[in-house]
C-alpha cells in the first residue's frame, strides 16, 4: 500500500511541474511604480520621502498618491495596500480601478488613488514611518512596489484626539 501511495504523490508533483500543456504557476509580471504627481510630472515614492496627510472629506485621512503601470493591458486593476505605522496595528485596504487608456510612451496612470490612515488619528501619524507596499493585479499579471515614508501634515489646521480641529490664526480648514 505504501508504494502505491508513493507512486500517487509522485504522479501528482510530476503533473504540477509546468511542463508542456501546463500553465506556469508563477502569475506573469508587469512594472508598477507608486507614486505622487508634482507639477503635472509622475515621482515614485521611495525609501525616506515625504507623504502628506490630507484631512478630507468627512475627516477622512490620506495619501493622495498615483499608480504608474507599464507593459500591461486589462479591463480591471485590483490594488491591495498593506501599510504599518510605527507603533501601531497593520492593516491594509484593496480598491478596484478601471484600467486606463496608455500614453504614446505605453504608460498607463490611475490619479486620486487614495491610501486611508482613518483608524490612526493625526497627531499620532505625523512624524512616523510607514511602510506602504501596493500590489496590483492586472489580468492576472503582478505588480509590486514600496516604500518606507514619512508621513507629515502642511495643513494649517490639526486634528485633536476629540475629532476637532486647531487652526493656526487665520487659517481655516
Amino acid at each position: 500500500m505504501r508504494t502505491f501511495s508513493t507512486l500517487i504523490f509522485v504522479s501528482a508533483l510530476a503533473g504540477c511541474s509546468g511542463g508542456a500543456g501546463v500553465p506556469d504557476a508563477t502569475p506573469c509580471g508587469f512594472e508598477l511604480e507608486w507614486g505622487y504627481r508634482q507639477g503635472g510630472a509622475f515621482i515614485p515614492f521611495g525609501d525616506g520621502d515625504d507623504a502628506e496627510i490630507t484631512l478630507g472629506f468627512q475627516g477622512f485621512r490620506y495619501v493622495i498618491s498615483t499608480l504608474r503601470l507599464s507593459n500591461v493591458d486589462g479591463a480591471l486593476v485590483q490594488l491591495l495596500a498593506q501599510v504599518a505605522v510605527a507603533g501601531e496595528e497593520p492593516f491594509s485596504q484593496r480598491s478596484t480601478f478601471d484600467m486606463p487608456a496608455a500614453d504614446p510612451g505605453g504608460d498607463r496612470y490611475i490619479d486620486d488613488v487614495l491610501v486611508f490612515f482613518n483608524d490612526i488619528p493625526i497627531p499620532q501619524l505625523v512624524g512616523k514611518t510607514a511602510t506602504v507596499s501596493v500590489r496590483v493585479d492586472a489580468s492576472g499579471c503582478i505588480g509590486t512596489h514600496a516604500a518606507d515614508l514619512t508621513l507629515t501634515d502642511d495643513d494649517n489646521c490639526i486634528e485633536q484626539p476629540d475629532g476637532g480641529l486647531v487652526c493656526a490664526p487665520d487659517a481655516g480648514p
